[in-house]
Formats: C-alpha cells, structure tokens, sequence
C-alpha cells in the first residue's frame, strides 16, 4: 500500500512545481496537469484537447471563446468556465509581477 501513498505525494509535489512557475513557462504537460488536477478537474476532453493542440502556458493565456470552439469545446458553459479560469491564472501571473518589480523598487531604494 505505501507506494499508491508514495505516487500521490510526488504528483503532488510536482504539481506544486507546476504552480509555482510562471503560467508562460508551462509545457503542455503542465498545462494537462491544471486542467486534470485544477480547478476544471471534471471537464471531460480538456487533457486530452490541450495534449492534442499542443497547448503550452503561452497559448493557454491566449485563448478565446472561438479558439477553444476550434479545438472541439462545444459546451458554451465550459469554454466561459476555462475562460474565467484562465482570466484568474492570467490575474495572478500579473500580481507576482507586480510583487517582483515591487521588490525590486525596494532593494534599489536601500542601496
């Protein structure tokens, strides 16, 4: 039984590797770990959709509602789900840069 236990504490630790890079450096495989293990996690065809179209962070903060129309999401419902999804990753990436060119205004002023 330990080794169920074990795959699971390394897909998590992966993941949190995942999460802690910037949505623009995600690979595809990165990008189907968010959309397995994320918050769209019950969306049916997304994995395989983002693995098919290789869908890298950079093309993922890029999508839109037609794009995702091309690539085969039918489902008005779910392309507004991934699009507010996206919207947030999007948010958060601009926050941490924010905070990052914030630091460095402030390690400049203590020089």
């Amino acid at each position: 039984m330990a080794a169920p236990h074990q795959g699971l504490v390394a897909q998590e630790s992966e993941d949190e590797e995942i999460w802690e890079k910037p949505v623009s450096d995600w690979t595809v495989q990165d990008v189907c770990s968010w959309l397995q293990y994320g918050p769209l996690q019950n969306a049916a065809g997304l994995v395989q959709a983002a693995y098919s179209h290789h869908i890298s962070g950079r093309a993922l903060l890029r999508l839109t509602d037609n794009l995702l129309q091309r690539i085969g999401i039918q489902e008005e419902s779910l392309r507004r789900s991934i699009l507010v999804e996206v919207l947030e990753l999007k948010l958060q990436q601009e926050i941490q840069q924010l905070l990052l060119i914030g630091e460095c205004v402030e390690e400049q002023e203590r020089r």
